[in-house]
């Protein structure tokens, strides 16, 4: 065993979270200033990239499964065994059709989130976005809140003046 190599098993059985930054850099064989090329090279053959592994997909089974693993769907569940068994076959029947709308509403919102995480990242880079901070977020969603009280109160005046038709 060479002297990266027992570097880097040593280096694999630190708790790093309980060290000072100072010997972190002493355990890593590193400085300040970082690696050298030719030292960042030998360890990414040695142990390979350091990038974090993805999970692995759930199926789209997996996924519609997991919409029913919630305590108010499985009363909702029960209720309508117990309606169906008492013969109110419509109370039923509704209860299984908001159970059926929830499932495929929240199957498609994980499929949207999901796709989003995954592309998100990629379309941030190549469109040189950033997340926003919390505090600009504050800043947008109150313009927005602002815009749409300010068009409400529009609306509401131009339908007093009868200058806006009230449709139903």
């Amino acid at each position: 065993m060479n002297m990266q190599e027992k570097t880097i098993s040593a280096a694999s059985s630190i708790k790093w979270h309980s060290v000072t930054p100072a010997a972190a850099l002493s355990g890593l064989e590193s400085t300040d200033e970082g690696l050298a090329n030719e030292d960042v090279a030998k360890r990414r053959n040695a142990v390979g990239r350091n990038e974090l592994r993805s999970a692995p997909p759930t199926s789209a089974i997996t996924r519609s499964l997991r919409q029913l693993n919630n305590t108010l769907i499985c009363f909702l569940i029960a209720a309508a065994i117990a309606a169906a068994f008492l013969s109110q076959v419509v109370d039923a029947i509704v209860i299984i059709a908001v159970v059926v709308v929830n499932s495929i509403v929240g199957f498609f919102a994980l499929v949207i989130l999901q796709l989003a995480m995954t592309y998100l990242p990629a379309l941030q880079a190549g469109l040189g976005t950033e997340a926003l901070s919390f505090s600009n977020l504050i800043v947008v969603v109150l313009v927005g809140v602002v815009m749409m009280t300010v068009l409400e109160f529009e609306k509401a005046i131009m339908r007093r003046l009868g200058l806006l038709r009230q449709e139903i």
